[in-house]
């Protein structure tokens, strides 16, 4: 396969960035058989805009914290000047969308779906075989380039009749089953999320890469594997025929971390039901008498699509009621207990957070807690990270 609009892209601004720098880039192909037409580049802050011919276009689109990307429709055989433009900055690139002769050695080409490709034929007829079946179509003016939308995916033929010359288009498509205002959620550098990204039809041509340092993306299966190393909102791309060909689809993934330290200093409840402040509570546990005391769980920052699972194990210490396990969801709503949910609050840095206090009953002469806390995700209930509440419940 061919991949002629996309030839070395991605490596170039990859480079960019892991040298450090963070300037304005911008990498198009001079000629390209699709249209649109795949760029890329780096940038030094705020997304760029995209121009062609003069015409000022929507800006590009994220890649990353350095890195943009965009996809810019140009017409068959008329070079186009693209520019893009980052402030007081300008890069420029001229593209030529080149019309393909019938006539000429046979071609193959990768796609993705609503590309067009530009064809000139010889006679006046053309055969056509899609994946909703083949057809033969009258060529108005023979010579003239006519244009074909890639609509469906799957293998795309288009020949002459008698059968010489001729382009072969697979075209692919990848279905994001996400909801975009709730992205995936991964616990900070503890384990991969595979997000399942059924790619149609099924190729091993396909690639999964990241222009942000702080995300490590693989391919799994008929998946993204997804692992952020660091809290925030990270892109991983998943790309087509290599790791610098043209984008099919961005996958977003947001990392968090759950700050279980207060579990070490359990919040007493005090008789009237009063929880004093977790910074002002020093004395906890007890050798002769059963407790009930509180804990605490801090998630920063916030993802109200998480489902947490907390599990008792080795040790007699339980959840409220008695219970060895339970769950609370991060959007606020009342844990499967009973107890109020995550109450969300800005950290001093600025960084929404979600905070949950959850029960513990303690029985006389037992002098620490084992539970295992497990995120999920909340369409799919698959886990995406794990923390260990191992603490010892301190004497008076």
């Amino acid at each position: 396969m061919l991949f002629p609009s996309f030839p070395c892209l991605a490596l170039l601004a990859l480079a960019t960035l892991s040298a450090g720098a963070a300037e304005l880039t911008l990498v198009a192909p001079a000629r390209s058989y699709l249209s649109p037409v795949s760029i890329e580049g780096t940038m030094p802050g705020a997304l760029p805009t995209v121009s062609r011919y003069g015409y000022l276009r929507s800006p590009a689109r994220s890649l990353g914290p350095q890195a943009w990307y965009s996809d810019v429709l140009i017409v068959p055989d008329l070079p186009a000047v693209i520019t893009v433009t980052a402030g007081a900055e300008q890069r420029s690139q001229t593209v030529t969308w080149e019309t393909i002769d019938l006539d000429g050695a046979p071609l193959a080409l990768v796609a993705r779906p609503w590309q067009m490709i530009s064809l000139r034929g010889v006679g006046n007829r053309i055969e056509v075989r899609a994946p909703s079946g083949i057809t033969s179509l009258a060529w108005a003016t023979p010579g003239e380039p006519r244009l074909f939308t890639l609509r469906q995916p799957g293998e795309h033929r288009f020949r002459r009749p008698d059968g010489v010359g001729g382009v072969t288009v697979r075209v692919y498509a990848a279905t994001v089953r996400q909801n975009p205002n709730q992205p995936v959620a991964v616990l900070v550098d503890d384990c991969s999320y595979v997000f399942p990204l059924p790619i149609a039809p099924h190729s091993d041509e396909v690639f999964c890469t990241s222009a942000d340092p702080d995300l490590i993306v693989a391919r799994s299966g008929s998946g993204v594997a997804l692992r952020p190393r660091t809290a925030g909102t990270h892109l991983g791309a998943v790309r087509l025929g290599s790791a610098t060909g043209p984008i099919l689809a961005v996958v977003p993934v947001v990392g968090y971390n759950l700050d279980v330290s207060k579990a070490l200093y359990p919040l007493a409840v005090a008789d009237d039901g009063s929880v004093p402040a977790p910074d002002t509570l020093t004395v906890i546990g007890s050798e002769t008498s059963a407790q009930r005391l509180r804990a605490r769980i801090v998630m920063k920052p916030w993802v109200p699509n998480v489902k947490l699972v907390f599990t008792k194990f080795a040790h007699p210490a339980t959840f409220l009621g008695g219970a060895t396990t339970f769950a609370v969801r991060t959007d606020g709503s009342p844990s499967t207990l009973g107890e109020a949910g995550f109450v969300t609050s800005l950290a001093a840095d600025g960084t929404r957070i979600g905070t949950f206090d959850y029960t513990i009953n303690n029985p006389a002469g037992n002098d620490s807690q084992c539970a295992r806390l497990d995120s999920r995700t909340l369409f799919s209930d698959v886990p995406t990270g794990i923390a260990w509440l191992l603490d010892p419940i301190a004497k008076p």
